[in-house]
């Protein structure tokens, strides 16, 4: 039984490799809500996507166009560039939490940090998920829509099993002292001892403290970054989207600015905007342009996943010291 348990101990850096990679890469992370409507024949619908890191499903039928993600039809698409491209927000978080599930096994760093990432990995789809289950509620249609969590209960089983595979390490140890540390807590609590308050109390406010501190200490950034990815790049991106894109013209499948001063990448500008007087003009768009007129400006899905990516990159800014601190207590 010793020699059986050195075989797993000495093997185990390399199966938690294999599963998550395999898990991570393979395994559906969310199910997204492409569109919907109503049809005479069937009545109300909606069409899914499952989306996992390196392929996509369009469940059929499917009655959007889904063009505006870079494919057409339905059936299965695996390493689509275009999709790729597109959902990577939603699955970003997944790869990071992989490479940390894979650090705590190998350099002992603390479970927290990798449970932090992990509950992150899952707020991309569950935004989606709850932007989907609107209609979905409203059509009163039997549908699932949001996250998949399967990697994210592989990750914490093995990081909830590691510790027993070695011998005692410092993991194993903070797992055992915050295990004890949650039993003494809620025992305190049971029997109705005030002074179990005194813990959890000092925990919040000093990660406060260490959120606050950072954001102190770094004024300049902290306002940049908060101000573009937390405010403009989610937000205010989208309303000059929408104000630029109406100064656009379409004639003869070609695409025509109808004014002067008018962009789309790397931003949505009109010079009207900085007291530039416009004239009428009708001059052809670049072909990024295009693409941002064509395939992104008039989808939803993609267009919400670039809210949340930016939104995911503003929060793990901010708290970012719980991430890089050992002591999260």
């Amino acid at each position: 039984m010793v020699g059986i348990k050195h075989i797993v101990i000495e093997h185990s850096t390399h199966l938690i490799f294999i599963v998550m990679l395999v898990v991570t890469l393979l395994c559906p992370v969310s199910v997204v809500l492409m569109g919907g409507g109503y049809s005479y024949i069937e009545g109300y619908f909606v069409d899914l996507i499952v989306i996992a890191v390196l392929w996509t499903y369009f469940p059929a039928p499917l009655h959007s166009n889904p063009m505006g993600i870079g494919v057409e039809g339905y059936g299965f698409f695996p390493l689509n560039p275009t999709i790729l491209f597109i959902t990577f927000p939603i699955w970003f978080l997944n790869i990071i939490f992989a490479a940390q599930v894979i650090r705590y096994h190998t350099e002992n760093i603390p479970r927290r940090n990798v449970m932090i990432v992990g509950y992150l990995s899952l707020i991309p789809p569950t935004i989606l998920g709850l932007y989907g289950s609107i209609y979905v509620i409203y059509w009163s249609i039997f549908a699932y829509v949001g996250p998949i969590p399967i990697q994210f209960i592989v990750g914490y089983a093995l990081v909830r099993l590691s510790h027993r595979l070695k011998t005692e390490t410092e993991s194993e140890k903070e797992w055992i002292d915050e295990e004890k540390e949650e039993r003494s807590l809620w025992k305190s609590q049971k029997d109705g001892d005030d002074t179990s308050q005194k813990p959890t109390a000092p925990s919040f406010r000093s990660r406060m403290e260490r959120i606050i501190a950072n954001l102190k200490g770094h004024p300049v950034r902290s306002v940049i970054i908060i101000g573009l990815f937390i405010v403009y790049l989610p937000i205010v991106y989208q309303i000059h989207l929408n104000m630029v894109a109406a100064k656009v013209s379409v004639s003869a499948g070609m695409y025509y600015w109808r004014f002067t001063g008018c962009s789309f990448f790397p931003i949505p500008i009109d010079y009207a905007w900085l007291g530039v007087v416009p004239e009428a003009a009708y001059m052809q768009l670049a072909p990024f342009d295009v693409f941002i007129y064509t395939r992104f400006y008039p989808s939803i899905i993609p267009r919400v996943m670039w809210s949340v990516l930016w939104l995911t990159l503003g929060i793990v800014y901010i708290i970012n010291p719980l991430l890089k601190s050992r002591d999260n207590t």
